[in-house]
């Protein structure tokens, strides 16, 4: 009996110390960390809205880092749909009239957002299949290219006359989740 105990003991703590290196060989992985939220965080230029971002979404904190930027690239994809969708509202209100002392019209500046965005969603489609693939790199690249087209948008919004629509703060919202994406796929690349 006593050999049979000693046997079971040891037995399981073999496959105790075995399964989590053989999870990790194949790919699973543990949920993300308070300490990879706070490194992810700390390294954005928008912390406060990064950690914002991973309190109010429960989903985040019980994935692990792949799962992580899945999530968000979700919640890119539909922010990027919502202000696609405004922004065709916001053309057809638009007058095609340039502004005072010229420079393109609110309707052209709209347009130009408008293709932007396609853009957008089809970066966002790509990111998320290199992620799945494991290209992290190909990721990044999308997700930078995004946050650019983005930034273009929202800069131009601002010329010659500042745009007064909804549409500068969504800008903002979707470059700051695309900077905090950036920042988990950094942390995927190690």
């Amino acid at each position: 009996m006593v050999s049979f105990c000693s046997f079971s003991s040891i037995t399981l703590l073999v496959v105790l110390l075995i399964t989590p290196s053989f999870a990790n060989q194949n790919g699973y992985q543990e949920n993300i960390s308070q300490g990879d939220i706070k490194a992810i965080c700390s390294s954005t230029i928008v912390p406060d809205y990064c950690f914002q971002v991973f309190k109010s979404d429960p989903k985040l904190v019980s994935a692990d880092l792949k799962g992580v930027a899945n999530i968000l690239l979700d919640k890119e994809q539909g922010n990027l749909q919502q202000t696609a969708n405004v922004i065709k509202e916001l053309v057809k209100q638009a007058s095609p009239k340039p502004p005072p002392g010229g420079g393109p019209s609110l309707k052209e500046r709209y347009s130009e957002c408008s293709e932007t965005y396609g853009d957008g969603l089809e970066s966002v489609k790509q990111a998320k299949g290199y992620i799945s693939s494991g290209d992290y790199f190909s990721a990044q690249t999308q997700v930078s290219g995004l946050l650019d087209d983005i930034g273009t948008c929202d800069d131009d919004l601002n010329k010659p006359i500042s745009d007064a629509s909804q549409l500068p703060k969504l800008n903002q919202d979707n470059i700051s989740l695309s900077r905090v994406i950036l920042a988990v796929i950094a942390k995927l690349r190690g």
